[in-house]
């Protein structure tokens, strides 16, 4: 199986350069009217297939507007291990051929040129004809909707093409040319009758298997209601371990903010405390920390002063003492000099003859002065000098004692300042921690009632065991299998009931033969009978009857995922689209309203893919959801949802053109044009 990995356009259509890549599943292609999302899928189809419809004309068309270069497409597909890009131009000029290569790590290897072998490559990757191919995957808006209204001779037309009845000529050839060769049919003819009346008895009765059918339809709706009650659970649920984690949490939560109430009870409020004054904390500590300076500098001065006062106090005594001395120091020479008379001179040794002069001489000797008048006023001078310092340094004392008594009057009013700001910063902080905790205890209690709080919602809920994510998983199992099963189910009913019909006609046919041929010419008559049997005519209604009803089969499958209210089937007989009310009534699908014939015609698209079977899994759908109601379009939504659950098993790709946000909403990937 192949598909769809990369889309490359460049100078088509709308685009000047454009690259996409896609993945398996739903893409929605979006964007605003005018900016090319149904050219996107219309230029993906030609470069797949070569083909562009009809109503947009021929492959120069595709070119972008005002550009020289040419044009062209690259679809990168991939499957069997294998990675391929297929290449064609908007342009037929021979320098420009279609191509597909091979790419691989050494380079790209290319596998065919030209139109007709790339096509006649890409029809075995294909498994059909690409005309075919671009028949079937491209739904573009209103043409599957005429299908469905469309009169017989135009859906004889179609199903020719899709169910490709040329190859009955060829049978019938082959049968003609026996003719000649076989030389007795008789014995031939009993073992085919033997063997479809052998073939037709291991046929399971359809009946059997229309109920088993039944039954797998009820086992899969239980299944798909248990699967989404497991899934709901689960998507909300938790885990026993991490519920358990979360009361643990919870209660440690609650249990730390009430240990925290009781080490923290808030003081009862001083009823006798002063009324705070409308100052800030901030400035209370501001004065207290100025006025702590000032006292420090109060004192630092007050202990200068003092110093300065003793020294002061040092100085005028001891300049007292030394005018005391000075004075004194007169008489005290005086009473020294008379006190000594000695009959000699201590200098000369001579005899003193006049003590008068002598003693004058030994006062000038002893004083420097000439006279003990003149040493006297010496002295009382020196006296007076220290008298006048004595007087200046008392003046300073008792001015710095004033001023000392003053800075401690300050010293003390600083004091009483200190005093008082500290006991009103402290009734400002008592108040304001008061404040805080009640605001912390609120936080607190607030712990305390969402711990609580989450404690009685775990309380209520029921952990996800892994037996329940167990169950989920095989019942998603079961699912699965029983799904594949419905779809085995259809198909081998559709089957059953081609073979009955193929089987019942061989008998019928060869039971003719056996008894009307016995002899050689009877034989080559029943050849030229079975010729006639595999005419165009015959051949072609047996072989349609066997794929309309496989078809229809399908059609009833895939709209049963849309709950529409009624089933649609190709008339056998007519070769005209009917659909039968749940009441029974049968109308052509012309009676259809527009969103169930949207609708219808995405089913048939994706019918006429399943008969066929190509190898590549590609829905190209334009709009299908124009003209729906809200209902039809959710309902169109989950028809593409469901196909998307199915895609990624057999690597199918669906791009959807559409502006429509449910339609949007069931895509797992966007695609938006108008960014690009």
């Amino acid at each position: 199986m192949f598909r769809i990995t990369k889309v490359e356009f460049k100078n088509i259509c709308q685009y000047e350069a454009l690259t996409v890549d896609v993945d398996v599943g739903l893409m929605a292609v979006c964007g605003r009217n005018g900016q090319g999302k149904t050219n996107f899928l219309r230029g993906l189809g030609y470069g797949l297939t070569g083909l562009v419809d009809g109503s947009w004309g021929s492959q120069q068309e595709l070119q972008k507007d005002g550009t020289a270069e040419p044009g062209w497409v690259e679809v990168t597909i991939a499957g069997n291990g294998r990675l391929m890009a297929v290449k064609r131009y908007s342009t037929s000029d021979v320098k420009f051929p279609d191509s597909l290569s091979e790419l691989q790590d050494a380079g790209h290897l290319e596998i065919a040129r030209r139109r007709r072998a790339v096509n006649e490559e890409m029809e075995k990757i294909f498994g059909i004809p690409c005309a075919l191919m671009f028949q079937i995957c491209w739904g573009r808006q209103g043409q599957m909707d005429s299908l469905l209204t469309a009169p017989a001779a135009i859906i004889n037309t179609f199903l020719a093409t899709v169910f490709d009845t040329k190859k009955l000529e060829k049978l019938r050839a082959t049968i003609k040319t026996q003719l000649d060769t076989v030389a007795t049919l008789s014995s031939l003819a009993q073992n085919a009758l033997l063997e479809a009346q052998e073939k037709l008895k291991t046929l399971k009765p359809i009946e059997d298997m229309e109920e088993e059918l039944i039954h797998v339809r009820n086992a899969k709706e239980a299944l798909f209601a248990e699967h989404n009650r497991l899934r709901e659970i689960i998507s909300k649920g938790t885990k026993e371990a991490q519920l358990e984690a979360l009361k643990t949490e919870a209660r440690t939560e609650l249990a730390e903010a009430e240990q925290w109430l009781i080490d923290n009870p808030i003081p009862a409020e001083d009823t006798d405390a002063p009324e705070l004054p409308d100052i800030s904390e901030e400035v209370l500590q501001q004065v207290v920390q100025e006025s702590q300076e000032a006292l420090e500098t109060t004192k630092s001065t007050i202990r200068s002063y003092e110093a300065t006062i003793q020294q002061l106090s040092d100085s005028i005594n001891s300049n007292d003492a030394e005018g005391t001395r000075l004075l004194e120091s007169t008489d005290e020479i005086k009473t020294s000099i008379e006190k000594e008379q000695p009959d000699v001179c201590r200098l000369c040794k001579g005899k003193i003859s006049d003590y008068d002069a002598y003693n004058q001489e030994r006062w000038s000797i002893i004083t420097g002065y000439k006279s003990e008048a003149e040493h006297r006023e010496a002295m009382k001078a020196q006296a007076r000098t220290l008298t006048a310092k004595m007087t200046k340094d008392i003046e300073l004392k008792a001015e710095r004692t004033a001023e000392v008594a003053a800075l401690k009057i300050e010293l003390q009013e600083l004091s009483e300042t200190i005093k008082n700001s500290k006991l009103l910063l402290q009734l400002h902080q008592t108040h304001n921690r008061r404040k805080e905790l009640l605001t912390v205890h609120q936080l607190q209690r607030n712990r305390v009632t969402a711990a609580k709080d989450k404690l009685s919602e775990l309380a209520k809920i029921v952990p996800v065991t892994d037996n329940s994510i167990n169950k989920f998983t095989l019942v998603e199992k079961d699912l699965t299998a029983v799904k594949i099963r419905e779809g085995e189910l259809i198909n081998e009913i559709a089957d059953n009931k081609s073979n009955r019909r193929y089987l019942t006609m061989a008998i019928e046919d060869n039971e003719k033969a056996v008894a009307q041929y016995e002899t050689n010419k009877a034989v080559r008559e029943t050849l030229v009978s079975l010729r006639d049997v595999f005419s165009q005519n015959r051949a072609q209604a047996r072989y349609l009857r066997s794929r309309i009803s496989e078809l229809n089969a399908h059609i009833r499958y895939y709209l049963e995922l849309t709950d529409m209210p009624f089933t649609l089937y190709l008339d056998e007989a007519k070769h005209t689209f009917m659909y039968k009310t749940i009441e029974g009534f049968e109308h052509p699908a012309a009676h259809l309203s527009g969103a169930q014939r949207n609708i219808s015609a995405v089913v048939l698209q994706m019918a006429i893919l399943a008969v066929v079977q190509p190898l590549m899994n590609l829905f190209l759908i334009d709009e299908p959801s124009e003209s729906l109601d809200v209902e039809n379009k959710l309902i169109m939504a989950s028809l593409f949802d469901r196909m998307n659950n199915m895609l990624p098993s057999i690597e199918g790709v669906m791009l959807i053109v559409t502006r429509d946000d449910q339609l949007i909403e069931s895509c797992s990937n966007v695609l938006n044009i108008s960014e690009e």
